[in-house]
């Protein structure tokens, strides 16, 4: 990342924050020769989700990132939109064991992706019990975000703002608060793009072909 205090860059558009839907989103818009300016106050480009030499010298770990399934069903991995996988040369390395977190009570969980010899027993735990164990799931998410019906789809992260747009003209929102949603999928990213980009007076499915295919011919 350049220096923040350089003022000689032009740019088209300003993207406060280098987390990993900001950068999605810049990288689409980059993509219809927008130049975009991306200003972080960290010099590791990511957010949660980089990999950080956190301990020891030589040993890179997720600064918060565990999970990256649900971005693999985003078109902009599914269908190479940004050509991470073929111009890139992006590869997942999938272990098994996948993860494995301790929590603070010295809790722990194990996540398998080969699960048939790994099921001892089966235990049933309804919402309830998972809010009376976990306080940081109380009325709310490990995401930062309230999974009520309020503050779901079209009302995230507030009535009238599901669009990414805010009331400031020329300002948008993007993170794991809008929507869709948290975690690791850069579907917020993705869909801040779509708004700015029609915004823009362009055809999104010009970079996001997987659109396209959704809208009806004629």
């Amino acid at each position: 990342m350049s220096d923040i205090r350089d003022t000689s860059a032009v740019a088209d558009v300003v993207v406060a924050g280098a987390g990993h839907n900001s950068l999605v989103a810049a990288a689409y818009l980059a993509r219809v020769a927008q130049r975009c300016r991306v200003l972080d106050v960290r010099p590791v480009p990511g957010g949660g989700v980089a990999s950080e030499e956190l301990l020891l010298p030589g040993f890179k770990l997720d600064s918060c990132s565990t999970g990256h399934t649900l971005i693999q069903t985003n078109p902009l991995l599914a269908a190479d939109e940004l050509g991470l996988l073929a111009e890139r040369r992006l590869r997942y390395i999938e272990p098994d064991p996948v993860a494995h977190v301790v929590f603070p009570d010295g809790d722990r969980m194990t996540m398998w992706l080969d699960i048939d010899d790994k099921i001892l027993a089966r235990l049933a735990i309804s919402p309830v019990d998972l809010e009376r164990s976990k306080a940081h799931m109380w009325h709310g998410t490990f995401h930062g975000d309230d999974p009520s019906l309020a503050y779901s789809g079209p009302q995230r992260p507030a009535d009238g703002w599901a669009q990414h747009r805010m009331p400031t003209p020329g300002l948008y929102q993007t993170g794991g608060t809008t929507h869709p949603g948290g975690s690791v999928t850069g579907g917020p990213g993705r869909s801040a793009a779509i708004g700015m980009l029609r915004d823009l007076g362009r055809d999104p499915s010009e970079v996001m072909p997987a659109l396209a295919e959704l809208v009806p011919a004629g």
